[in-house]
């Protein structure tokens, strides 16, 4: 009988245990939610505050390099001579003009091949637009007056032309398309497409965050543009 009784009792005991380990209904959902609060506080929560933490940094660090551009845009300002930038921006607009003619670009290139006994071959020239930077979408321009030019004469005078045209006109020239070849009679024959450049008085909005540069850093350009203003002036 007491070994009857014991093994009723523990019979008792393992089935109330088997009845507290069963899983019920709240043991299933309250983790799943809790899971889904964590879910919820990582979107709507830490992670806008992580975002928001890098924008700050990313902002921080664009300011900190705006106010080196600004420093090193001051440095650069202050080094400059007040007097000679002035001097120096009236010679620039004056070689570099606003407008440019058609037959004041052609007169001093033409000048110039007369003064070599060339004959001239071809003389035209049209207003044009350069591209000079940007992209397909957003190009940067600057407007000029184009044209080829085509010259026989003797071979030493055709040299002597091609080295002094830079220099021959008070404007701002390029050659490209440079050809050379012998021609009858013991002349030579040279054409070139030559390039004269003008900046059209217009508006823009100039970001003072661009890489400052000093322009008294070109000396030598600066010279050439002051003999050709020089020359504007004779």
């Amino acid at each position: 009988m007491r070994t009857t009784n014991q093994t009723k009792e523990t019979t008792k005991v393992i089935s109330e245990r088997l009845k507290k380990s069963r899983l019920e209904i709240g043991d299933v959902i309250i983790p799943i939610l809790v899971f889904f609060v964590l879910i919820l506080l990582s979107v709507f929560v830490f992670i806008p505050m992580v975002n928001s933490a890098i924008d700050f940094r990313n902002e921080s660090k664009d300011i900190n390099r705006k106010m080196e551009t600004l420093e090193k845009l001051e440095a650069g300002l202050e080094g400059l001579d007040d007097t000679l930038l002035q001097a120096d921006l009236i010679v620039a607009k004056r070689v570099i003009p606003t407008s440019l003619k058609v037959s004041d670009f052609i007169y001093y290139i033409d000048s110039l091949a007369n003064s070599k006994n060339l004959v001239s071959r071809e003389l035209t020239a049209s207003d044009v637009r350069v591209v000079t930077g940007g992209d397909k979408e957003n190009p940067d321009y600057t407007y000029a007056v184009n044209g080829p030019l085509s010259y026989t004469g003797s071979f030493t005078n055709v040299l002597s032309f091609l080295d002094e045209l830079q220099m021959a006109s008070p404007y701002i020239v390029s050659v490209e398309d440079l050809s050379l070849r012998e021609a009858d009679g013991g002349n030579w024959h040279v054409s070139l497409s030559v390039t004269g450049y003008y900046i059209p008085d217009q508006t823009e909005t100039v970001s003072i965050y661009t890489p400052f540069s000093a322009y008294n850093k070109y000396e030598e350009t600066m010279e050439i543009l002051r003999q050709k203003s020089e020359k504007l002036e004779n």
